[in-house]
């Protein structure tokens, strides 16, 4: 019986032993479960820590990223340099660039100020709108040798820009007074008449384009210059009490053609003949406006015709070489010179038509 009895003790005992083996084996099994698990985890954490590191790559480059800080000091909020503005802004967004727009208003001391300040801000190119061809020379050398690329549009300083873009002015002015030759011959059956010239002796476009119009009258003995100012004020209000007075001068019939060489002077000119009755004196004139197309649809408006510049392309390229050459490329030359059109009586329907779908395509952009 005792020997029974022991026999069922160990027994017992060699059972507990195999349970106890048993779950010492089960425990390994546990331990890989949660380590696949914990791999898992970890993986999967990995992944999406690399999604979001990507993600915020990402969005670092839509915004700015290794995409240079581009500012633009721009002139003035007329629709010109609006529509410049806007365009650039926009071709900079499409390149993952920060874009800061300023205007200075034509005021040399503001324009010096911005540069400053959009410089201070990272800005690693520059466009600007400068005042004349000298005051901003060595503000620009310094930037240059901090890496900075300027690009300078209409008005181009005598040196250290990287890049010039601006309408060929004295075209312009040729293409103005090519028209006004025209027109003339087909008033007199030949090519002769008096004209008065709106201009500047400050602003290097106005000069460029008025000197133009007079390359093209030059060749014509019988059109004689007969007057010719040069406001430094050229708001409309100024140019109107302006044309007025030679309006007054010339009686009528004394004068044939007035030409007006920015968007404020056709404007003022316009609103002066009118206001007097003038329709012996012809006005023919540069830029663009919404009352300059009115007024070419205006029957009681003598305004023949505007020579347009194409803000929206010089924008567009002021943005495209500078990147460029941030990027150390070699463009073929340092200006470029966008065409010119011709806005007549005739063509100016169409013309507002086209140009309202290019602005409209701005229209998030404008500042």
């Amino acid at each position: 019986m005792k020997k029974s009895l022991s026999l069922l003790l160990s027994l017992a005992l060699v059972l507990l032993l195999l349970a106890g083996c048993a779950q010492d084996a089960a425990a390994p099994a546990a331990d890989g479960d949660t380590a696949d698990t914990g791999a898992t985890t970890d993986a999967a954490d990995t992944a999406d820590t690399a999604d979001t590191a990507d993600t915020a790559d990402t969005a670092d480059t839509g915004a700015s990223g290794d995409a240079p800080m581009i500012g633009f000091a721009n002139y003035s909020t007329i629709s010109y340099f609006m529509n410049m503005g806007a365009a650039a802004h926009k071709t900079a967004a499409e390149a993952g660039c920060e874009f800061h727009e300023l205007y200075h208003g034509g005021d040399a001391a503001v324009l010096a100020d911005q540069i400053e300040d959009l410089a201070a801000m990272g800005c690693q190119i520059l466009i600007t709108e400068v005042t004349d061809d000298q005051s901003m020379v060595n503000t620009f050398q310094e930037l240059k040798d901090q890496g900075i690329i300027i690009v300078s549009c209409d008005i181009r300083t005598q040196e250290n820009v990287d890049y010039w873009i601006a309408s060929d002015n004295y075209q312009i002015g040729r293409t103005s007074g090519e028209n006004a030759v025209a027109y003339l011959t087909e008033k007199y059956g030949e090519a002769r008449g008096t004209v008065a010239i709106l201009s500047s002796k400050t602003t290097t476009s106005m000069i460029e384009r008025a000197e133009g119009f007079k390359e093209v009258l030059a060749d014509y003995p019988n059109i004689e210059i007969v007057d010719e100012q040069f406001p430094t004020d050229f708001s409309a209000v100024n140019m109107m009490t302006l044309t007025d007075d030679i309006l007054q001068l010339y009686g009528e019939g004394s004068l044939d053609v007035i030409f007006a060489s920015n968007q404020t002077q056709v404007e003022g000119a316009n609103s002066a003949i009118v206001t007097a009755g003038r329709q012996d004196v012809a006005l023919f004139g540069v830029d663009d406006s919404d009352a300059i197309y009115e007024a070419l649809q205006d029957p009681n408006s003598t305004l023949q015709s505007t020579v347009v510049q194409d803000p929206i392309a010089m924008g567009v390229q002021a943005v495209t070489a500078g990147l460029a050459l941030y990027n150390g490329e070699t463009l073929d030359g340092d200006t470029y010179n966008p065409d010119v059109m011709l806005v007549t009586r005739d063509n100016v329907a169409e013309f507002i038509e086209n140009n309202a779908a290019q602005v409209a395509e701005l229209e998030d952009y404008y500042n």
